[in-house]
């Protein structure tokens, strides 16, 4: 019964992943028959494939084998909406990437599912006392929109890799987010807002205007990036962070 389960877990995974299982089975080097079986409840991954199939499908080899996800408690109200926010980005990221096109209707439904991700204010209060800020007068940390707390860990940007400090991986979310809602919706009278209020935000940071230490040079990057989507006319600003 467990290995049923483990195989159910294993399918359930995969698809959230978008992958097939050929396409699973090529990134591990093994046949597509396996995965399969694996799926089935016919057999189970080699030691050896455990790690890298956990790793391909987002969970620890501890919660693969017990083919369930472990429950954490998240000091944060909204957890789940936060990490689909942070699903969709990664998501729109990549295929903008890869040059892919949204119909009207497609953009409205991710503008939609962005908005209703938006941070309630008790939510950024807590994120902002975490990161031991003062939550009324802060202007490093995002206002809008805020990263999920899973476990306290940070999850990957879209070009995978793993931000340093929570000074990028916070604003590459809201930046990100934002992006995104100001390109599809661009009309929309509360993203126009956010944007507003966010630029003035930035304006009043270190890393908005060309700090030279550390990790501030990378979410200064990511401002640049928001800038120029958002503002292009800014070119003072802009050329100051390029």
């Amino acid at each position: 019964m467990k290995q049923e389960n483990i195989g159910k877990f294993i399918a359930k995974l995969r698809k959230e992943k978008k992958l097939t299982q050929e396409q699973l089975a090529e990134r591990l080097g093994v046949h597509n028959r396996s995965v399969s079986r694996w799926e089935n409840g016919n057999s189970m991954p080699d030691y050896a494939v455990l790690p890298m199939l956990a790793n391909e499908l987002g969970v620890s080899v501890a919660e693969l084998v017990e083919g369930k996800k472990k429950e954490t408690k998240s000091f944060l109200l909204n957890e789940a909406a936060y990490k689909e926010s942070y699903r969709i980005l990664i998501e729109v990221s990549q295929n903008e990437a890869e040059g892919e096109k949204y119909t009207d209707k497609e953009k409205q439904e991710i503008v939609e599912q962005l908005l209703n991700g938006m941070a309630c204010k008790e939510d950024v209060k807590k994120y902002k006392l975490r990161m031991r800020v003062n939550p009324y007068t802060d202007n490093i940390y995002p206002n809008y929109f805020i990263p999920p707390y899973n476990e306290n860990k940070k999850l990957r940007l879209a070009d995978g890799s793993l931000p340093k400090t929570h000074i990028l991986y916070a604003n590459y979310f809201e930046l990100e987010i934002l992006r995104i809602l100001f390109q599809f919706a661009p009309e929309n009278e509360m993203v126009q807002e956010m944007i507003t209020n966010t630029l003035q935000r930035l304006k009043n940071t270190c890393y908005g205007n060309n700090c030279p230490k550390g990790e501030c040079v990378t979410t200064g990057k990511e401002v640049l990036r928001f800038l120029q989507m958002v503002c292009p006319e800014e070119k003072d600003w802009i050329k100051k962070l390029q």
